[in-house]
């Protein structure tokens, strides 16, 4: 057998095995492959499987924001705090003007029924958010009510005294 060839069915089996890393470039297709799988385990309420696939999908290409921010809303619905909120402030560190990524750090303040620290993170984040969903976050234990306009992305965080903590968003 060729030398080049053995070598290269060595290497082959050492790659699949997990056994040999290559430093190739980002593979977008793939990253958004694995997202989408992601994304459909998250439908079926499975969600360590896509929590899975969501950081496969980041190793692939660590540029997408998306796997970020799924990632994110898969620790919110496993209820794990700490990670969602280093996955959506990295998220924000690639794309700073991502409303989602604020969107998902307003959802977990609220989570945590803090709905103070809600306002006061948009508002000490005002100039990075741009475009996207309307948020507002509602809890009868408070009496907070503020409406942040922020480059045309409005966040409106309400107390509604009838009901239950609530948010909602709209395009």
């Amino acid at each position: 057998m060729n030398l080049r060839i053995s070598s290269a069915i060595i290497a082959t089996l050492l790659a699949a095995f997990g056994l040999l890393t290559s430093e190739s470039k980002p593979n977008p297709i793939e990253a958004a492959r694995l997202n989408n799988l992601g994304a459909a385990y998250m439908n079926q309420q499975l969600f360590e499987k896509g929590l899975k696939f969501f950081q496969q999908a980041s190793e692939a290409d660590p540029k997408l924001v998306i796997a970020r921010l799924n990632q994110g809303i898969a620790y919110l619905n496993l209820q794990k705090v700490d990670e969602a909120k280093a996955a959506f402030e990295d998220a924000l560190k690639q794309d700073p003007k991502n409303p989602y990524a604020w969107y998902g750090l307003g959802m977990l303040a609220k989570n945590m029924g803090d709905a103070a620290a809600a306002i006061d993170q948009l508002h000490a984040e005002e100039a990075g958010a741009i475009g996207g969903p309307v948020l507002e976050i509602a809890g009868a234990d408070t009496d907070i009510t503020e409406r942040i306009e922020i480059h045309g992305l409005t966040f409106v965080l309400a107390s509604r005294a009838s009901h239950d903590a609530m948010t909602h968003y709209t395009r």
